[in-house]
């Protein structure tokens, strides 16, 4: 055994050490409410492709260059949906998000499409089971971007303004959206104009 197989066998190790501790944090934790900013986002689509290039670079693939971009676009698509599941909303002028649990059933259906083609991988080749992380890196680019993009359009002090003109021409028992400041009727769960939870 070469020095480069044992170095791959000890990351290969230590990624699933972290994986599973991660697993484990985000099962107890997915929905919690918790503060989040658009660099966020950013570093982590930066922190992923760093980690997808020293792959690329250390393993390389014998894959052609169309199942790649499928495999980037099946990913971004699915990271798209998961980023699209989680709720973002502006509370007391700071950005916050929360995860629904349609968040967990996306992830971890690409977390076994991640682990099928991680099997695929280690059966025909490791240049082949690259795959895997081209998949992961999509899915972590397009949950990430979509809610980058999210917050992006949301105005911190807007719905603050809202609230506040609106409530000066209505009754006290009139309830108002958190994120946007329309008006919502009394027992509603979801704003009827952006979706955000009330």
């Amino acid at each position: 055994m070469d020095s480069i197989q044992i170095f791959l066998k000890i990351l290969s190790l230590f990624f699933m050490l972290v994986s599973m501790a991660l697993i484990g944090w985000m099962l107890i934790t997915f929905r919690r409410v918790r503060s989040i900013s658009a660099l966020t986002c950013i570093v982590s689509m930066v922190i992923t492709s760093l980690i997808f290039a020293v792959y690329w670079i250390i393993i390389g693939t014998n894959l052609h260059w169309i199942i790649l971009l499928a495999l980037v676009l099946l990913g971004m698509s699915l990271g798209f949906l998961m980023g699209q599941t989680t709720k973002v909303w502006v509370e007391e002028g700071k950005k916050k998000a929360k995860n629904t649990i349609w968040y967990l059933i996306i992830w971890a259906a690409c977390y076994l499409l991640t682990q099928t083609l991680v099997s695929m991988g280690h059966a025909l080749s490791l240049n082949v089971g690259i795959g895997a992380i081209v998949l992961g890196t999509g899915v972590t680019v397009g949950s990430q971007g979509n809610i980058f993009l999210r917050l992006l359009l949301l105005s911190p002090k807007a719905p603050e303004k809202n609230m506040a003109r609106v409530s000066k021409e209505s009754p006290p028992t009139t309830r108002f959206c958190r994120q946007c400041g329309s008006r919502t009727k009394p027992k509603a769960r979801f704003c009827s104009k952006c979706g955000a939870e009330i």
